[in-house]
């Protein structure tokens, strides 16, 4: 065994001393080199690849979510229109001969509260703001005729209003 592994090593010996005088050997290490560079380069271009791919995926995800909040900011603006639509129509149903509290878009819980509208909640407050009243314009009568207030806060709030700091009989 000994013998016949010297003799494979004298032949290597040989084609290899063949090989130098010949000029491959040198080639074959070029060759070798261009390899290296060759591989060396994919990585270069799997790395930026790989890269791109991040970014895009990273935009992409962006756009997303972009989408989706344009998605919900149109969603909340047709369910306000569809709120002022629905008190537009209850108003057209309304009988306009006198207002009371009892009409149905004063007190009207059931179709205006949580009105659901594709994903998306809306409620609906009617006010009448022909019944407030302006204080500093306000008649003693109009003001004893709101429920709740007596004749001495009534009397203060129009002596409070006038001109001059002395007190009327009945006010401040």
């Amino acid at each position: 065994m000994q013998i016949q592994a010297l003799n494979l090593r004298g032949i290597c010996e040989r084609e290899v001393t063949k090989l130098r005088n010949n000029g491959l050997l040198e080639i074959m290490a070029i060759n070798k080199n261009k390899k290296a560079l060759v591989l060396v380069g994919v990585l270069w271009i799997v790395a930026l690849l790989t890269v791109i791919a991040t970014s895009v995926g990273q935009n992409s995800r962006l756009d997303i979510k972009v989408s989706a909040v344009n998605t919900e900011k149109l969603r909340c603006k047709w369910a306000c229109r569809a709120g002022i639509e629905k008190a537009i129509g209850v108003l057209n149903e309304d009988l306009r001969e006198s207002d009371c509290l009892t009409d149905l878009w004063s007190d009207n819980d059931e179709d205006f509260n949580n009105i659901s509208l594709e994903k998306c909640w809306f409620s609906v407050k009617v006010i009448d703001e022909s019944s407030r009243l302006n204080i500093n314009t306000v008649t003693r009568q109009q003001l004893l005729e709101l429920p709740f207030l007596e004749e001495d806060i009534a009397d203060a709030i129009i002596d409070w209003r006038d001109g001059d700091d002395t007190p009327s009989t009945a006010g401040v």
